[in-house]
């Protein structure tokens, strides 16, 4: 298709990541291409078991070393707590969950990821570590005027799942994600392998906007998208 417009594959430039998989994938010339177990793609690292831990740990490290950088305006005596707070959201935060809302997290990575946020918020506001001071990270997160890292996380994934609801029912989102004429996750049609089942984002996002919604419609809740998104972001 793409011969039509000129454009030609370039061999050196090809990637194989197997999930779940094997055998060989050959370039136009014929030679093999070489697989691995991580690849990077568009600025975001993919692993072949599907797990973010070691993409989470890149992001939090990269967050880390920028958030140093910026010591001097941290403790810039002239610059109120609320502009350093809006540096801290517009140059830290907002690198570090950039487009994490497409994959999905264990309990154990959130509280990571809402550690990292208050320890920024501990050194930006000069408030020492809870063991010290007794204060909880709670209390910190409302004196900044923020909620947790997870908790805008769940917000983003809650948008981009009503996204899905309003697409076309023949389109590419709603097959890859639901079983035709269903709110079920379209691999509960493949057989289950033994053991704990990994988390999933669809059923774990699905849950999720059931809460919100409450007793309401879903269905009718996502019709419209200034609407969800006044109810995403008034949800607790």
């Amino acid at each position: 298709m793409g011969r039509r417009y000129g454009l030609e594959l370039h061999p050196d430039k090809l990637q194989l990541l197997q999930v779940r998989c094997n055998g060989g994938v050959r370039r136009p010339d014929g030679i093999k291409v070489d697989h691995s177990s991580t690849l990077s793609y568009l600025g975001s690292t993919l692993s072949n078991d599907g797990r973010v831990g070691s993409e989470l740990s890149r992001r939090i490290g990269a967050a880390k070393g920028d958030f140093e950088k910026l010591q001097q305006v941290w403790k810039h005596s002239s610059l109120s707590r609320y502009r350093k707070i809006e540096i801290f959201v517009a140059l830290i935060e907002s690198k570090l969950l950039y487009s994490l809302a497409t994959a999905c997290y264990t309990v154990a990575e959130l509280r990571r990821l809402d550690g990292f946020q208050s320890r920024c918020l501990r050194s930006i506001l000069n408030i020492g570590s809870s063991f010290l001071t007794r204060i909880p990270n709670i209390e910190v997160r409302r004196r900044a005027g923020l909620t947790a890292a997870s908790h805008r996380l769940c917000q983003q994934q809650l948008i981009i799942f009503g996204k899905i609801m309003r697409s076309d029912t023949d389109g590419p989102l709603k097959q890859a994600s639901f079983i035709p004429g269903t709110l079920q996750s379209t691999t509960d049609r493949y057989v289950r392998r033994v053991g704990r089942p990994k988390k999933e984002w669809i059923p774990t996002v699905l849950q999720n906007a059931r809460r919100v919604v409450g007793n309401g419609s879903l269905e009718e809740s996502c019709t419209n998208a200034q609407s969800w998104k006044k109810i995403v972001k008034n949800s607790a």
